[in-house]
């Protein structure tokens, strides 16, 4: 009776073990992730050292290109220039964005077609790729004063849309215009012919989570 016993169990045992073996069971993991919306706006500019192309790592709050130096040319500049980012902060999206830029004082005597504005110069790019700078790909951005003009130009509001920045940041380069650009027929550079003195403007950046 005993060994009976043994066997039955021998039997019901592998009986469900190849049950446990054979059948089939499905389980479904749901997957989440949330990517975090921006929360706000970063603007910031730093000097870029003209041999080289060196950039600071020092934010600016004010653009000085002093002093001015003669080039063989006989154009006063600086040995620099400067980049202005604007990008989102707390989480992924675009911004929009728009530039202005203000006339300040000139020397008594200069004319007003001769002021900071005509001698100042704003590139314009959007940024993908990083974040290290040797990883970053720049691309031109054609604004509705071209993908370069003189500060005057943006007399009135230049605007920046998401379109435009396709996924990137956006990037000014503001520097002293050096003569002979045939895009910016307006563009006076420093020479000896202008008037001493302190010339002075202000360019306006403006940008809001799209």
């Amino acid at each position: 009776m005993k060994k009976l016993l043994l066997i039955l169990a021998i039997v019901v045992g592998g009986a469900m073990l190849f049950s446990s073996l054979g059948a089939a069971d499905i389980v479904n993991f749901p997957i989440t992730v949330t990517v975090p919306q921006a929360t706000g706006v970063n603007i910031v500019a730093v000097s870029v050292l003209s041999e080289g192309n060196v950039f600071g790592t020092t934010p600016v709050t004010s653009f000085n290109f002093n002093p001015l130096s003669p080039t063989t040319s006989g154009v006063w500049l600086p040995d620099h220039y400067y980049a202005v980012d604007v990008g989102v902060t707390g989480g992924t999206g675009s911004t929009n964005i728009t530039l202005r830029y203000i006339e300040g004082t000139r020397p008594t005597g200069q004319p007003l077609d001769n002021s900071l504005g005509y001698k100042t110069t704003a590139s314009f790019f959007s940024i993908t790729g990083g974040p290290a700078p040797e990883d970053q790909v720049s691309t031109p951005l054609a604004t509705s004063v071209g993908t370069k003009a003189l500060l005057i130009n943006l007399a009135s509001d230049v605007t920046i849309t998401p379109l435009l920045l396709n996924g990137g940041f956006f990037r000014a380069y503001i520097g002293v215009y050096p003569g002979g650009d045939a895009t910016l027929t307006d563009g006076k550079p420093f020479t000896n012919a202008d008037v001493p003195g302190t010339y002075t403007g202000t360019l306006r950046v403006t940008a809001t989570v799209a």
